[in-house]
């Protein structure tokens, strides 16, 4: 249904983003032991950005191309972390970060732990013409015994469900556009068959 770059397109990273995002249960949050080294760090950050284009690069490079001159840039970075206690107890974490800029340069990142068991995706692709790469790293396991543990959590059920929901939406769609080209096609027969009368 879904190649792996198409789940970094805005219109699917972003609502998948704020699902997870609203499966947090903010009341209970301060009952949980939550600590600090859950949060992003700085070294995270670093990790990130350390091939992305910044402004003390271009202060360094100190030139500018003739032809990027009259173009307007702009980068885009979203980074959510949500994290859930399941009905069994297992904390389950996902953390996203997306990069994208005027060059055609994506970077994303999707990564997932339950059970101390991580798997972390990438996606990076140096500039707009580039197919680019995507890759999986997985800690404690395989990627395929990760996905089907995954799935059993709060988000891995309620990705499937958002996953259907828009194959569904998409067919849908995909079949009202079918319906108004025949509807077009024998409107124009109709048409043809008036002026050859």
């Amino acid at each position: 249904m879904f190649s792996s770059w198409d789940l970094v397109r805005p219109t699917l990273w972003h609502p998948m983003s704020m699902l997870e995002l609203s499966m947090m249960d903010m009341n209970t949050m301060p009952q949980l032991s939550m600590s600090m080294r859950n949060v992003p760090g700085v070294s995270t950050d670093e990790e990130f950005f350390k091939d992305l284009p910044t402004v003390e690069q271009q202060k360094e490079k100190n030139e500018t191309p003739a032809e990027a001159e009259n173009k307007r840039a702009f980068s885009s970075y979203s980074f959510s972390s949500s994290s859930v206690v399941d009905e069994e107890g297992r904390k389950v974490m996902s953390t996203r970060r997306r990069y994208e800029d005027s060059t055609g340069r994506l970077k994303a990142e999707h990564e997932r732990e339950v059970m101390g068991k991580r798997l972390k995706t990438v996606w990076n692709r140096k500039h707009g013409n580039d197919e680019g790469e995507h890759h999986t790293i997985c800690s404690q396991s395989t990627p395929e015994e990760f996905e089907k543990l995954w799935s059993t959590t709060p988000f891995g059920k309620a990705q499937e469900k958002k996953k259907k929901e828009l194959k569904e939406s998409s067919e849908a769609a995909q079949d009202e556009q079918q319906k108004q080209l025949k509807q077009q096609q024998d409107q124009h027969q109709k048409q043809e068959t008036t002026k050859s009368a």
